[in-house]
C-alpha cells in the first residue's frame, strides 16, 4: 500500500511526497479489482484533507476494515489546534502519512478493527483490545511509535523508529498474531 500526497497548496513543506510521483500517470481504479483468489485486491481512494488531496493506492491482502481506519486516521486532519481546548497541537500529516505506511506491516488475516484516535501532542494512536491483550500504538514526531503491550497483567512498553527496526517489528508481529480473532 502506497501513500501520494497530490494537489498541496504552495508553500507546504517540501520533502513530504516525491514530486515525481505527480506526474506518473496513473488510472483510477473505481472498484476493487481481484487480483488472485486470496482476496488481493487493487484499488486506488482519493481523500480530501486540509492539505489538498490524497491519492491512496491498495494493492495485495487487505483486510476489510483497510479503507475505513485511512479515512479515520485522515479525518482527524481536519481538527483544529487547540480541538479538546487544553493546548492540543493540531495531528501532523507527516504522522498521519506514516500511520498508513506504517498499516502494511502488521495486518493479518484475522486481526480486529483498532480504534484510532488523535493525541494531544499531534500525534495518533491506533489501538487494539482482543483476547485479552491491549496493544496501544502512538505515533508521535520524528518517525517513532510507542508502544503500550498489556498481556496477563504485565506491562511492557518500548519506543521504536517506524520503518526501521526489525527486530522490534517481529515483536510487534508476534503480539499482533495473538490479537487475531480465531476462531475454535
Amino acid at each position: 500500500m502506497t501513500v501520494t500526497a497530490l494537489n498541496l497548496p504552495t508553500g507546504y513543506p517540501t520533502g513530504l511526497y516525491d514530486r515525481d510521483t505527480d506526474k506518473r500517470e496513473t488510472s483510477a481504479i473505481s472498484s476493487d479489482e481481484v487480483l488472485s483468489e486470496e482476496k488481493q485486491i487493487r484499488k486506488e481512494l482519493k481523500y480530501e484533507t486540509p492539505y489538498g488531496v490524497v491519492k491512496v493506492e491498495f494493492q495485495g491482502y487487505m483486510p476489510t476494515w483497510i479503507f475505513e481506519v485511512v479515512q479515520e486516521v485522515l479525518s482527524l486532519l481536519w481538527l483544529p489546534k487547540d480541538w479538546y481546548s487544553y493546548g492540543s497541537n493540531k495531528v501532523s500529516f507527516d504522522i498521519a502519512k506514516n500511520v498508513i505506511q506504517f498499516l502494511p506491516s502488521i495486518l493479518l488475516d484475522q486481526l480486529p478493527k483498532p480504534l484510532v484516535g488523535p493525541t494531544s501532542e499531534g500525534g495518533i494512536q491506533i489501538e487494539w483490545h482482543n483476547n485479552g491483550i491491549d496493544l496501544e500504538s502512538e505515533f508521535v514526531i520524528n518517525d517513532k511509535i510507542s508502544v503500550l503491550h498489556v498481556e496477563n497483567e504485565i506491562y511492557t512498553e518500548w519506543v521504536q523508529d517506524i520503518f526501521s527496526l526489525p527486530d522490534e517489528e517481529d515483536r510487534l508481529n508476534e503480539i499482533m498474531k495473538r490479537l487475531e480473532n480465531v476462531s475454535s
